[in-house]
């Protein structure tokens, strides 16, 4: 009877394992992916980031935060080195403050740089609270290869291409 009771006692033990290990493989699976998130861009189109097939870089930020300001001209600077990458800043903030930081740091009329809006709670629902800048680097298959919270050299993002 304790033979009995112990082998299913471990039986159990290796099922509810088992449920843990591919709970924790869905939940990793969700953070590696791009958001299925809209974002509106300056043209009024709209692109579906979830949908993304190419190397992209996903910045949230502010217009009025002086470490995104930072990053920003950073980035202008090194623009050349992200080659290869789509960088799409996303911000929850008015449109016109928007507009008007693109312009400010000379990001408009850029090959691979897109400027959008999305509500917050948009950007709540797939990366919780987080800092501004925070920058997340996709790979072509839209999974996730690295992120960087707060203000971050460009020549150090360049580093994680």
């Amino acid at each position: 009877m304790i033979v009995r009771s112990f082998v299913f006692f471990l039986m159990f033990m290796v099922v509810v394992a088992c449920k843990e290990a591919k709970k924790e493989t869905v939940t990793e699976q969700v953070k590696r992916d791009l958001p299925n998130m809209a974002i509106r861009l300056m043209d009024g189109s709209v692109v579906q980031l979830g949908e993304l097939n190419e190397k992209s870089i996903l910045i949230f930020f502010l217009p009025e935060c002086d470490h995104c300001e930072r990053e920003a001209a950073d980035i202008r600077n090194n623009l050349d080195k992200f080659a290869g990458y789509k960088l799409y800043f996303i911000s929850g903030a008015e449109q016109e403050k928007i507009w008007k930081f693109a312009a400010d740091y000379e990001l408009i009329n850029k090959s691979n740089v897109i400027f959008g809006y999305t509500a917050p709670e948009n950007i709540m629902s797939s990366y919780g609270s987080i800092e501004t800048p925070s920058l997340y680097i996709y790979n072509e298959q839209g999974r996730l290869m690295h992120t960087f919270n707060g203000e971050t050299d460009a020549r150090f993002i360049v580093n994680h291409l």
